[in-house]
């Protein structure tokens, strides 16, 4: 198996901007036709609208860490 190259974006902190941030470095990486994860820590919530849009897309996969109260 070839060996797996990539790159770790963390965004984290108080404020607003982290998953808006997150979701323009995925769609760059997807449009060069690269795979893309999010694990996005503290919502938990799957009704979100990032969520509901992020989770059919293609070479895309996002996992929900946590609870609504975490």
């Amino acid at each position: 198996m070839d060996p797996v190259e990539g790159k770790i974006i963390a965004y984290y902190g108080k404020g607003e901007g982290k998953t808006t941030a997150s979701i323009g470095h995925a769609i760059r990486t997807l449009g060069h036709n690269k795979r893309v994860v999010i694990l996005q820590f503290m919502k938990g919530r799957p009704t979100t609208g990032e969520y509901q849009f992020l989770k059919n897309l293609d070479n895309l996969q996002i996992h929900l860490c946590g609870t609504p109260g975490f």
